[in-house]
């Protein structure tokens, strides 16, 4: 029968671990807050965003150059076009990048390792592969699934609920005034359902956090031998302060048959 694994990792084998790449982390916190991110951008940024969208649109439609349209000036016009569009994306996909970066960094640091990408003939094994399809792990990310699909559908429910009156009376609104309450409508659905499911995402990463805290838990055999290796064995170092006293017990019973006693020299 093996140990039990019942003692807290310590300091060095988490950063045992850290080195191989096995960190605690949450890929559902970073997907989601990066996508809370880019709701909350698109909502300050999303009526520049569509002016300058319409511009672009325009100005390709209307086709203002003396040029003739040919196959040459129309790839001109979608190269240049497309140019424009991502110049102005370009503010929001950096906010979305460096959130996900932010979010990756927030949970295991600075962290190089290249254990990551060495092959694991592992999980190859049908039994492996099995446990993790019917494991904890496997019930854990099934209900993670249930969970976001359930958020989503209340959150659309209870928003679409309360816009009922809204909606219906769009119909005799104009199209810019109908296409913005479908924004605002489609903004407040996005964002409430982001904001749970990002709360969600902490909650896995706790989870992740616990479990990597389980599978590094160590036996007390395996305490007691990182103290020998990093603080050195017990037994030598006891053997060590006996031979030390016995030496200072000799010195000192020499004492009275010396000649000369020097104590605390400050000359040589």
């Amino acid at each position: 029968m093996s140990a039990e694994r019942s003692e807290a990792p310590t300091p060095r084998r988490r950063e045992d671990a850290r080195k191989k790449g096995n960190v605690a982390r949450s890929q559902d916190l970073v997907s989601v807050g990066t996508l809370l991110v880019a709701v909350i951008g698109m909502r300050f940024a999303g009526p520049a965003l569509w002016g300058d969208m319409q511009d672009i649109l325009g100005e390709g439609l209307s086709n203002q150059s003396d040029q003739e349209l040919t196959a040459s000036t129309a790839y001109q016009l979608a190269r240049d076009s497309g140019v424009r569009m991502l110049m102005a994306l370009a503010p929001l996909f950096a906010m979305v990048m460096l959130a996900g970066v932010a979010l990756n960094l927030g949970q295991t640091g600075l962290m190089f390792s290249g254990s990551g990408i060495k092959p694991k003939m592992n999980v190859l094994n049908p039994a492996s592969g099995a446990k993790k399809l019917f494991g904890k792990e496997a019930t854990v990310s099934l209900a993670k699934a249930l969970a976001k699909m359930g958020t989503i559908t209340v959150v659309v429910y209870m928003t679409m609920k309360g816009q009922l009156a809204a909606i219906a009376g769009m119909s005799l609104e104009t199209p810019a005034q109908a296409t913005a309450h479908m924004a605002q409508l489609g903004f407040d659905i996005a964002i409430r359902a982001a904001v749970v499911l990002f709360l969600i995402g902490v909650a896995d990463w706790a989870w992740q956090r616990r479990q990597w805290m389980s599978n590094l838990k160590m036996t007390k055999e395996e305490v007691r031998q990182e103290i020998k290796e990093t603080d050195g064995d017990p037994q030598v170092k006891a053997a060590i302060r006996r031979r030390r006293n016995a030496l200072l017990n000799r010195m000192i019973a020499s004492v009275p048959k010396a000649d000369v006693v020097v104590t605390n020299p400050t000359h040589f």
